[in-house]
């Protein structure tokens, strides 16, 4: 067998455990519509002989995500997704097989871009956000799937005065000069990533900040009670026990939330999707 019949034999047998699966899964009504799927799906695959080659061992688990992640659009609205971001987005995929947080976010991604009600949110761009996300920064994404912003506090502190007093405290408190001994994030967040530290969630939030896909306010705050948790974590009351004699003292932390941004929106309804799946 060439390489042509070897490409063809794939395209064929995609097609056809994309049926089987929706026939396991659906029954024969939705027998039309995924055998569609496969046929968009390796036709776009077709050109990258060796990607196809390599996904032999893969590709009944992927066009399963796939099956799964388009039960409930109508098969009129399954098209052939852009090429600037299947292309890419295929290429990629492979490498997440030891990420499944990130291999979910670049399936829901090209379902979402063969989905004619959701293909304009998808930007191009999102293929090459996820190649640059990690398992944490993934998690830390999906939590803005349902809040639009979590709190942040910066932890200040300032160089204690000779005297001590309250006084002294206070104008240093409102002059400065002040140095940032931490930021602290929700409870929530912390959770998320692997070694649960503020700094871990630090970086997550770095690097979705880079990517354009979450932003920091500082000049505004949420309401009081949203800020609690974060004061109740042992991680302030150790900043707090640590200042509490020392040359330095603990002013008012500044008190500001993450958001996602309008590209962030976007990317949690295109790579991440209905919080129903």
């Amino acid at each position: 067998m060439n390489d042509d019949e070897a490409q063809r034999a794939l395209v064929k047998s995609a097609t056809e455990v994309g049926v089987q699966i929706a026939k396991d899964v659906y029954g024969d009504t939705f027998k039309g519509s995924m055998k569609a799927v496969g046929e968009i799906l390796y036709g776009v695959l077709v050109p990258f002989e060796t990607l196809a080659k390599a996904w032999n061992g893969v590709w009944r688990q992927f066009q399963a995500a796939l099956t799964h992640k388009l039960k409930n659009v109508p098969a009129e609205n399954i098209r052939e997704p852009p090429k600037n971001i299947a292309y890419p987005l295929l290429q990629a995929y492979p490498f997440t097989e030891d990420e499944p947080e990130l291999r979910d976010l670049f399936e829901q991604l090209l379902a979402s871009s063969m989905n004619s009600a959701t293909v304009e949110e998808c930007h191009p761009a999102f293929v090459e956000m996820l190649k640059q996300l990690t398992g944490d920064d993934a998690r830390i994404m999906r939590a803005f799937q349902h809040e639009e912003a979590f709190t942040l506090i910066e932890v200040l502190s300032a160089e204690r005065p000779p005297d001590d007093s309250p006084p002294a405290r206070l104008q240093l408190a409102e002059r400065g000069p002040h140095k940032t001994v931490g930021h602290l994030f929700d409870p929530r967040l912390l959770a998320l990533v692997q070694r649960r530290k503020p700094i871990a969630v630090q970086r997550c939030i770095d690097n979705l900040e880079r990517l354009g896909l979450l932003a920091a306010d500082m000049m505004r705050t949420l309401e009081d009670e949203a800020y609690r948790e974060i004061y109740k974590t042992d991680e302030y009351k150790a900043i707090e026990a640590a200042h509490a004699t020392g040359p330095r003292f603990l002013i008012k932390p500044n008190r500001g939330y993450v958001y996602r941004s309008a590209l962030g929106s976007d990317f949690v309804t295109t790579c991440i999707g209905p919080s129903s799946d």
